[in-house]
């Protein structure tokens, strides 16, 4: 029971996710919005908003920072050329 000096704590709010965890969540929702033909992906996004994000968009989330990191910020991107 709370004292009548302090009020009952509020409900703890969510953590911000982590930049690794919303990169995950964008991939996964961007997969799901492209392979059953949603031309949006925030419609993807309220609809499965509350589906826990698999370990293997964690995986990609991971190697896309990895790889993005491995890039001078201000190089081209050029594909590679086919011989």
């Amino acid at each position: 029971m709370a004292s009548p000096d302090k009020p009952d704590a509020s409900p703890p709010k969510d953590p911000v996710p982590s930049y690794e965890e919303r990169l995950a969540r964008n991939l996964a929702m961007a997969f799901l919005a492209a392979s059953h033909g949603y031309r949006s992906v925030d419609y993807v996004r309220k609809l499965y908003a509350d589906y826990p994000v698999g370990e293997f968009w964690f995986w990609l989330a991971r190697l896309v920072m990895e790889e993005t990191a491995k890039r001078p910020s201000k190089a081209p991107l050029t594909p590679p050329s086919i011989q």
